[in-house]
């Protein structure tokens, strides 16, 4: 019976997920804001179901109890931010908050089931990075020093992936974080926020060729420290968040178009530096990365 469950919880899983990608596309096409509201209601019960069918196969498996706490834990984030969205930021998109309450699913149920201690840890980084997002839009716009430092978020940026570089620690072939009395911080998490807040503040009121080029040329430094500490996969998200920004603010398509070069030579490097493509790594490795 229990062998059973398991096999049509995966067609029911995989049902789910096509009809979830589809009602984000009609979502999107939808005019009529009362169709709407039903497509993002059907979207979160979509959730909810892939949610419990997930977790309720792991604990059939496995019968441990702390599977149904993260089970509960991960639906208090999901409802908790579906609420405070709409009651905070109402303007907000929230297909956008539905894709990312599934993704983010996905990630807790992937974690549950390489390791609830480490699951654990990651639903806490992910309630205070959620926390944290909440706040940072109104300090931005209550903070209108922010915009004018813009060389400060390029400095500390380079600066905090240089220490990694240095003084990281090795963990797949990659150097990922630094290691301070027992707690880790991986550095290119907040490289990632002072990366846009630069290139933002540069491009701001003047989007030029010359302030591109510079853009770049601070991108580019970020990028190779990142492939010197070997993590080319956070260096092709700063690269990707560099091709975003840029096409942003110059609304000129050859940018993006551009990126297509760079993203095949990062495929091309996976062969040449052999990180963390192992079977027995890669339970870990990416299982941590998954909520991050």
């Amino acid at each position: 019976m229990e062998n059973t469950i398991v096999q049509l919880s995966k067609y029911v899983i995989t049902f789910l997920m096509i009809c979830f990608t589809v009602q984000s596309f009609a979502a999107l096409k939808e005019r009529d804001e009362d169709e709407r509201h039903y497509i993002l209601m059907r979207q979160i019960i979509m959730i909810i179901l892939m949610n419990f069918i997930c977790f309720f196969v792991m604990f059939l498996q496995e019968g441990e109890v702390s599977t149904i706490q993260m089970f509960l834990l991960t639906m208090a984030y999901i409802l908790g931010v579906q609420i405070l969205y709409r009651l905070i930021y109402r303007k907000a998109s929230m297909i956008l908050v539905n894709n990312m309450c599934m993704l983010l699913s996905i990630s807790m149920i992937i974690l549950t089931r390489l390791s609830v201690s480490k699951a654990m840890s990651q639903y806490k980084i992910l309630a205070a990075s959620t926390l944290l997002c909440f706040i940072i839009p109104v300090i931005v716009r209550k903070g209108k020093f922010l915009k004018n430092l813009t060389w400060i978020y390029a400095v500390l940026g380079i600066a905090m992936l240089s220490v990694v570089m240095v003084l990281g620690f090795t963990s797949g072939g990659a150097k990922l974080s630094i290691e301070i009395h027992g707690i880790t911080f991986q550095l290119s998490e907040i490289a990632k926020i002072t990366l846009v807040f630069f290139m933002a503040g540069m491009l701001r009121e003047d989007n030029s060729f010359g302030n591109v080029v510079k853009a770049t040329v601070i991108a580019a430094v970020h990028v190779l420290i990142l492939v010197a500490s070997t993590d080319l996969g956070t260096a092709f998200v700063f690269f990707m968040a560099y091709v975003v920004v840029i096409y942003v603010a110059t609304r000129k398509a050859r940018y993006p178009l551009l990126g297509l070069a760079p993203a095949l030579w990062r495929i091309s490097c996976f062969p040449m530096y052999g990180t963390v493509w192992h079977s027995g790594r890669i339970r870990s490795e990416t299982g941590i990365s998954a909520a991050s």
